[in-house]
């Protein structure tokens, strides 16, 4: 029962929430390097129902559009971990989660316009095992923001009240 109050096997929640602060904004910055340098580097999708050429600067935009965001959310987890402040954390989660909703809403409407990924099956499992981490992500930095609301609790009731006479 250990593991469901500390996800972190060796180390405390803060340090396992700034190593995924610190992991997700390396992984960004490196794939919006990547999509900034490599604008053709989305031929992993082979579209059959409509024009792809056309719609690739877009795709490329929205995909270069998110991953950005996703830094600033994750700068935000950071700062919110620094300077304990609560709300940052809850900001954080709610982002991954609709980000991660929308992914696989994306993800089923390729399947709905017969769009095909090169890989297969292959592809599908890499995307539940990165869905899988983000859970487990989620999950720490929940755990995290109860430790401190627990702390903040704590706090407010040791602090002591003046009587008025």
């Amino acid at each position: 029962m250990d593991f469901l109050r500390n996800p972190c096997c060796c180390t405390t929640l803060r340090t396992g929430g700034f190593i995924i602060a610190i992991l997700e904004i390396i992984c960004g910055v490196i794939l919006v390097l990547l999509a900034a340098f490599l604008p053709h580097d989305l031929d992993f999708l082979e579209i059959t129902n409509f024009d792809y050429e056309y719609h690739r600067e877009g795709l490329r935009d929205l995909i270069l559009f998110l991953w950005l965001i996703d830094i600033l959310f994750a700068s935000l987890l950071l700062h919110g971990i620094k300077k304990e402040n609560q709300l940052f954390l809850k900001v954080w989660m709610i982002f991954k989660v609709s980000l991660i909703a929308l992914d696989i809403s994306i993800k089923l409407l390729m399947v709905c316009l017969s769009v095909t990924r090169r890989g297969g099956i292959i592809v599908y499992f890499e995307d539940a095992v990165e869905y899988l981490v983000y859970v487990y992500f989620i999950y720490v930095v929940f755990c995290l923001f109860h430790e401190m609301r627990d702390a903040t609790n704590a706090e407010k009731k040791e602090e002591p009240k003046l009587e008025t006479v």
